[in-house]
């Protein structure tokens, strides 16, 4: 639970200029490295024991997630399950204060509005249960891919740096030119994309449009982080899962034409693609 100073100062900057630059990320991860860096050298001047030390480093982490998405109780969570590990008082009372204030900070700033709003008039049927087993399955088989796709760019510019003895800070651009061709052709990768994952969620899209999309956002993310390029994860996760279960919901469609709307199917496959990447 100790960071160094200088992760607080270079990590943020590192990601805006990359994200700023249409690097295919979010900005929710460097933040919550960001926030995490401060609560960890705040304790660091403090008498602080390791278990509070952890739990201050959790509470700059929970706010900064918080902060961007006006969601206290996600901040909270995802701090208890990714980074305490533990449900008890002494660690969820500062969290939960924490979160709710970095939440309070950005509706001052940014307005109450959510950032994906989405319609909310889904009609759920029984009959479409199986459906979603069969979606669960998937995210889950997605999620694998994910991560196997991100370890072989990693491998991949790992070996170009070898074998072809690159200046190290040249890897990350080789990694964004080969993002920017992918953008020529779906300008939907670049940047962290909230817009985009709102009107993929709220309005019809072709199926092929929405494999497109999600299956470019996928290379384009794998390519870039695995360059060493800066930048978050979850806004990645939640487009290409929007996208390709928003495909899927067209798929169910076809077998049920009462089936809900696709964009229902696509903003739960965000949630089991997020869940199982994280295991949160």
């Amino acid at each position: 639970s100790k960071v160094k100073p200088r992760v607080g100062f270079f990590k943020p900057l590192s990601a805006a200029i990359t994200v700023g630059t249409g690097g295919p990320f979010g900005a929710e991860g460097p933040i919550i490295q960001t926030g995490g860096a401060l609560g960890s050298i705040l304790s660091q001047f403090l008498p602080c024991s390791p278990s509070e030390r952890r739990t201050l480093l959790a509470c700059g982490a929970a706010a900064g997630l918080a902060g961007v998405f006006k969601t206290p109780f996600a901040g909270v969570f995802m701090a208890v399950e990714l980074l305490v590990f533990e449900f008890r008082a002494r660690s969820f009372i500062p969290i939960a204060l924490a979160s709710a204030c970095g939440t309070l900070v950005a509706m001052a700033f940014r307005g109450a509005g959510p950032v994906f709003p989405v319609v909310t008039d889904f009609s759920l049927r029984g009959t479409e249960l199986p459906f979603f087993i069969v979606l669960a399955l998937a995210c889950a088989c997605l999620a694998w891919v994910m991560t196997r796709t991100l370890y072989g760019c990693e491998e991949l510019f790992e070996a170009l740096q070898h074998r072809f003895k690159i200046w190290f800070p040249l890897i990350p651009a080789i990694g964004g030119l080969i993002v920017g061709g992918i953008g020529i052709f779906y300008p939907e990768v670049f940047g962290m994309g909230y817009s985009v994952i709102a009107d993929l969620l709220k309005n019809p899209h072709t199926a092929g449009h929405l494999v497109g999309v999600g299956i470019a956002k996928l290379c384009a993310f794998a390519i870039a982080l695995g360059s060493g390029a800066s930048g978050g994860t979850f806004a990645p996760a939640l487009m290409i899962g929007g996208s390709l279960g928003a495909a899927f919901g067209h798929l169910a469609r076809t077998l049920l034409p009462a089936a809900s709307s696709p964009g229902l199917y696509g903003m739960i496959a965000t949630a089991a693609l997020f869940g199982t990447i994280y295991r949160a």
